[in-house]
């Protein structure tokens, strides 16, 4: 799906859970291949184009969104816990006879700066400094208070339903399978709430965060990173990592298969 003429030609390369997409680097094309079964072969493999370059990408479980020069936020997939932020949730496969990827409206006259897309989840960070999240919530990956899931109804993004109460103000965003994690506040802390099976909000138990009232904010503890500030960070299905300023790598969490290095 990168023919010839598009040999060295990528510019952004995002992977999901069986799906890949690229942004070429002479073009307004996104490219994307890969699918769960035979049948979605022909929906998730072909060209998408939107008129402008995709400043950055993000690909989730079964879904996949891009971010536009504009502060615009696009979205296409799987759909059935409402992750695209469409108000429904019809899944959307641009190259098959579904509906065409939807641009999310996260509020009146708002960008998106950042946003990451989970397993079946994503949240963006707005030119207003708030965070909000939508999709599935069964673990509290949200961080919203409970475990209801969020975008599946129309004009729910847009409202002040989905704003994660994180405080300090989150910088970055991150997302795995059923978790996520921000880098908040001039410290550049981290703070991660949902799913905590396997230790990956990396707060010393097991306790999920986020599924109920009054767990987010100032309630929720950063992650014990000795001080340390951190530069980026990365999610998988259970485990998080973190890169320090200092070059180090620290990650915590589900380590069955050593993922933890």
């Amino acid at each position: 799906w990168l023919g010839s003429n598009d040999c060295c030609n990528a510019r952004l390369i995002v992977t999901g859970h069986r799906h890949t997409c690229v942004a070429l680097r002479t073009s307004e094309a996104i490219r994307c291949w890969g699918g769960e079964e035979a049948d979605f072969l022909s929906q998730r493999q072909g060209v998408l184009t939107f008129g402008q370059q995709a400043q950055s990408m993000s690909a989730g479980g079964f879904h996949t969104c891009a971010r536009f020069g504009s502060g615009s936020l696009v979205c296409w997939g799987a759909n059935a816990y409402g992750q695209l932020g469409s108000g429904d949730t019809l899944d959307r496969y641009p190259f098959g006879d579904d509906g065409p990827p939807v641009t999310v409206d996260v509020g009146p006259s708002r960008q998106v700066t950042a946003f990451a897309a989970g397993g079946y989840h994503t949240c963006a960070l707005l030119d207003d400094h708030k965070l909000k999240c939508w999709g599935s919530n069964s673990s509290g990956q949200l961080g919203l208070g409970d475990t209801a899931d969020r975008g599946i109804t129309a004009g729910e993004v847009s409202g002040s339903g989905t704003e994660v109460p994180l405080t300090p103000s989150p910088q970055v965003i991150a997302a795995g399978k059923n978790h996520t994690c921000a880098i908040v506040g001039e410290s550049r802390a981290v703070k991660c709430w949902g799913d905590n099976t396997y230790g990956q909000l990396g707060l010393g138990d097991t306790e999920h965060r986020g599924d109920a009232a009054g767990e987010i904010g100032d309630a929720l503890a950063p992650v014990e990173l000795g001080g340390a500030a951190v530069q980026s960070l990365a999610l998988g299905a259970s485990h998080s990592c973190a890169l320090l300023y200092n070059g180090s790598v620290l990650c915590w969490g589900a380590n069955d298969q050593g993922q933890l290095g």
